[in-house]
């Protein structure tokens, strides 16, 4: 059987702790962002501004 990938192509709120935080939540989102990105899952982050 083919491992296929269920979520290619989807997308993910990196929904967590902001406040009261020392980095904001910063480095948990990094790392999975890396992660997701390299599986071609799209990331949106509500750290990044534009």
């Amino acid at each position: 059987m083919k491992n296929v990938n269920r979520l290619y192509k989807s997308m993910f709120y990196l929904a967590g702790p902001m406040d009261d935080v020392k980095d904001r939540g910063l480095g948990w989102r990094n790392e999975i962002k890396k992660f997701l990105w390299s599986n071609d899952i799209g990331v949106l982050c509500p750290c990044d501004k534009a």
